[in-house]
C-alpha cells in the first residue's frame, strides 16, 4: 500500500512541533485526525514513529528514517506536479468572496494556505454574492467563497451562521417610532433580507446611511447612526448584538459554500480548494469544543 501524502505531510508537522495539537492547528483540522493519520502511517510500517511523554512527543528511530523520506517525497511530488501540469512556482489562484468575508475570516484564511502552499500566489476579488457567482460562472475567478449559491453551481457547504442584530451599544435607544437603519447598498442580498423581514412585521424605518462596505457598516452603528444587522462571523467588538429582544424580526442564517473552478485534483486550484475547506472543519469542530466547554 503506497504511503498517504497528506499522511506524510501531517508526520513531518508534528515531528516538527513535538505535539499533536500544535500540529492540528497548523495542519487545521481536529487532533483526533491527526492523531488517525499518524495511526495508519504506524499501521503501515508496522512501528511506532513518535515516542509519548509530558513534554509533548519525540521521533523513534523509524520515525527519523522516515523524516528524511518523507521530505523528499513531498518534494519530489510537488515538483512532478509543477513539472508535468506546467504549473509555476508564482501560479495565482483567484478567489472570489463577499467584503462581509474579506473582512471576517479571509485574512486567517490566507495565512493558511500560504503556510500550506507557499508556491501558490492568492489573489482575492469582492464583491456581493451575486456579483461572485456571476464571475465565478465566466471565469473570471477561480474559487467561489461566499452565500447564496445558485443550484446550478455544484458547492461545498463551509458554514451556515445566524444574521444579527446590532447597535452601538447596550444603552443605545434604538426602539424609536421610526427605526434607523445602516445597511449595504442595493444588489446586496443581506439588504433586501432585513427590508424584506421590517416590510413583513409592519415596522416603521428609514434607510439613514448605505454603504457598499462591511467597514461603513459597522461605522455608522459605531457611531450612534443606527442599528443594522450582518451575519454573526462579521460581528466586532465595537458593536452590540440585540440579542433576545421580541421586536425585531428574525433574520435566519446564511449558508457559505465554496466552489472551484477545476476538475484536476493536483491543481493549485484545487489545492487551495482543498485548504479552505480544511480550515473551516477546522474553524467549526473549535467553535464546538468552546460551546461543550461552556
Amino acid at each position: 500500500m503506497d504511503l498517504d501524502i497528506d499522511c506524510l505531510r501531517t508526520f513531518i508537522a508534528v515531528s516538527e512541533l513535538s505535539s499533536f495539537t500544535k500540529a492540528a492547528v497548523r495542519r487545521h483540522r481536529v487532533q483526533s485526525a491527526i492523531s488517525w493519520q499518524i495511526r495508519k502511517l504506524e499501521l503501515q510500517l508496522g512501528t511506532p514513529l513518535f515516542t509519548r511523554h509530558s513534554g509533548g512527543v519525540s521521533l523513534t528511530k523509524a520515525g527519523k528514517q522516515l523524516l528524511k523520506r518523507a521530505k523528499e517525497i513531498l518534494e519530489i511530488n510537488e515538483l512532478a506536479l509543477n513539472e508535468l501540469s506546467g504549473v509555476s512556482d508564482d501560479q495565482k489562484v483567484t478567489i472570489g468572496t463577499s467584503d462581509v468575508f474579506l473582512a471576517s475570516f479571509i485574512p486567517d484564511l490566507l495565512r493558511a494556505c500560504c503556510d500550506s502552499h507557499p508556491g501558490i500566489s492568492i489573489e482575492v476579488v469582492s464583491g456581493y454574492s451575486d456579483e461572485i457567482w456571476r464571475a465565478y460562472s465566466t471565469g473570471e475567478v477561480d474559487i467561489a467563497l461566499t452565500q447564496n449559491c445558485p443550484e446550478s453551481i455544484s458547492s461545498r457547504l463551509l458554514l451556515t451562521t445566524p444574521m444579527v442584530w446590532i447597535a452601538p451599544n447596550a444603552q443605545f435607544s434604538w426602539q424609536e417610532k421610526r427605526l434607523r437603519i445602516a445597511c449595504f447598498t442595493d444588489g446586496c442580498s443581506d439588504r433586501s433580507m432585513i427590508l424584506n423581514a421590517l416590510d413583513s412585521n409592519g415596522l416603521d424605518y428609514e434607510i439613514v446611511f448605505s454603504s457598499s462596505n462591511l467597514a461603513g457598516v459597522l461605522s455608522a452603528v459605531a457611531n450612534n447612526l443606527a442599528i443594522s444587522a450582518i451575519p454573526h462571523v462579521a460581528v466586532t467588538d465595537d458593536v452590540y448584538k440585540l440579542e433576545n429582544n421580541n421586536f425585531l424580526p428574525n433574520l435566519g442564517s446564511i449558508d457559505i459554500s465554496v466552489s472551484a473552478n477545476c476538475t484536476n485534483p493536483d491543481s493549485p486550484v484545487r489545492m487551495v480548494e482543498e485548504m479552505i475547506v480544511g480550515f473551516f472543519e477546522y474553524k467549526n469542530n473549535i467553535s464546538k469544543s468552546v460551546v461543550k466547554a461552556c
